[in-house]
């Protein structure tokens, strides 16, 4: 399933599932993508990408939180 938006990330213990856990591995990376893609549509001027960068941190946010409440919960998958 996608996310609604670039700010939210993708479910880690989806993303990780029959992978070694890896510092790596990033359920923002559709964010991070998309960032990278705005600075090379317009010539990597970092003004007209404010908002995917915020996008990116907003989804980092998320991300932490809830690996965080995951974490508590203890979720099966979630890698300490």
């Amino acid at each position: 399933m996608e996310p609604i938006s670039t700010r939210e990330p993708r479910d880690f213990v989806a993303v990780m599932s029959g992978k070694a856990p890896s510092k790596f591995t990033d359920p923002c990376a559709h964010a991070a993508k998309a960032s990278m893609k705005c600075l090379e549509d317009n010539s990597y001027d970092r003004s007209k990408c404010t908002e995917m960068f915020e996008n990116y941190k907003e989804c980092k946010k998320a991300w932490v939180l809830q690996r965080r409440r995951d974490r508590i919960a203890g979720r099966e998958g979630a890698f300490d």
